[in-house]
């Protein structure tokens, strides 16, 4: 069930059922609600990857069960353990996924940002929640009933096996965060999420960031402070931080790659 931070509030429910006090925390929370109205257009749903495929015919059923709606920040979606009925998708603002307290940089999965999707485990029935969902901003989100979607991923076999690679994807993504880890140091962390997010192999490059410096650092499971010092080491690699571009800039985009691999102190 819901609700708008540690004092409780009542946003509307998604992974346990409707009702209670969903416009009441909107209104107090000052957050704008004018475009919960706007319908949701097919091709909107060609951002989830396994429906990237389809045609806006094919889509349109699914997108009339679909809602927009907007959540002030600090609103808990779901909580690990319960029985997701919603795929979301993260049209503005972004959400944490976590396995523990929200103030623990260890417990930090994934950050969901614009365009990205999450609740991919309630297609299998019966399946709690592997993590707690809380947003992190006010935030503007596309809820997906499963039972619509799961019915379409079950009709089309080709929609099954993208539906299965994507998660099998997420599955690798998560071990490979949790072997950097285990392997990095935080300064090498910071060096392959930079390279992960180059769109060159090699060469220059720039890195917008998609958020804040503080939440990308509890993202890699590290306070501020040893991310900063991070920032500074990686300079010796030829990384500079552009504040008027809020941005990563790369001097040599190979150069970084090879420097996640070595050993050394963070």
């Amino acid at each position: 069930m819901p609700d708008s931070g540690p004092a409780g509030g009542g946003a509307r429910p998604i992974c346990d059922g409707w009702e209670r006090g969903y416009l009441a925390v909107m209104k107090s929370t000052g957050t704008d609600t004018a475009g919960d109205d706007l319908p949701v257009d097919p091709d909107e749903l060609r951002v989830v990857p396994f429906l990237a495929a389809l045609d806006s015919d094919e889509l349109a059923p699914l997108a009339g069960e679909a809602r927009r709606e907007t959540f002030p920040a600090r609103t808990t979606l779901c909580r690990r353990g319960e029985v997701g009925d919603t795929l979301i998708v993260v049209e503005r603002g972004c959400v944490l996924l976590y396995v523990d307290r929200p103030g623990d940089p260890a417990g930090i999965v994934r950050i969901v940002g614009p365009g990205e999707t999450f609740g991919e485990c309630s297609l299998l029935a019966g399946n709690g929640s592997p993590v707690t969902a809380e947003t992190f901003d006010p935030s503007v989100l596309i809820l997906i009933p499963i039972e619509p979607l799961r019915a379409l991923v079950e009709r089309r076999v080709d929609v099954t096996v993208a539906a299965l690679r994507y998660i099998s994807t997420r599955l690798r993504h998560l071990l490979t965060q949790v072997s950097s880890l285990k392997t990095r140091t935080t300064t090498q962390r910071l060096a392959a999420h930079l390279a992960s997010r180059a769109a060159v192999m090699e060469g220059t490059a720039e890195v917008p960031l998609r958020y804040g410096k503080s939440l990308l650092a509890r993202e890699l499971g590290m306070q501020p402070e040893t991310f900063s010092r991070a920032m500074m080491k990686l300079q010796s690699v030829g990384v500079r931080y552009r504040r008027s571009r809020d941005a990563f800039f790369v001097e040599d985009v190979a150069l970084l790659r090879r420097f996640c691999e070595e050993d050394g102190d963070g």
